[in-house]
């Protein structure tokens, strides 16, 4: 019985990289969405080049994303009228639609960490040579 092969894997392998083959610039327009989404050296919310020694500032304990000065000044107000349940700023444009567009772009950002990091991903930017 340990001769016998389970081809359930290589069949599989086989199916996947026949997809990538047909789908290449579906697959190459995802890897540039989440490469280019987890880059340190740009803001994650306005895409603001960074210089090299601004992401050691810029990703701070208290913030999740890599955010430059600005973004993340706002993102912490954000932060700051949730955890207060608040839409008292002296700023005109921290309104409700504000709040909602900073409370879907983390959901989006979290999104793409969450595809980044499964496990079908992985395989299929892992190693071609299996």
């Amino acid at each position: 019985m340990d001769k016998i092969l389970n081809i359930t894997e290589r069949l599989e392998h086989r199916k996947r990289k026949e997809q990538v083959e047909t789908y290449r610039d579906k697959f190459e327009t995802v890897q540039r969405i989440v490469h280019c989404s987890g880059c340190q050296y740009k803001c994650a919310m306005c895409g603001r080049h960074m210089e090299h020694s601004e992401p050691e500032s810029a990703c701070r304990v208290d913030t999740e994303f890599n955010l430059c000065d600005s973004c993340r000044s706002e993102y912490e107000q954000f932060k700051k009228m949730k955890r207060e349940n608040t839409a008292d700023s002296d700023l005109f444009w921290h309104n409700r639609e504000w709040m909602a567009l900073w409370a879907a772009w983390c959901e989006y950002q979290r999104a793409i960490f969450k595809f980044r990091t499964s496990l079908d991903l992985h395989q299929l930017t892992g190693p071609a040579d299996k």
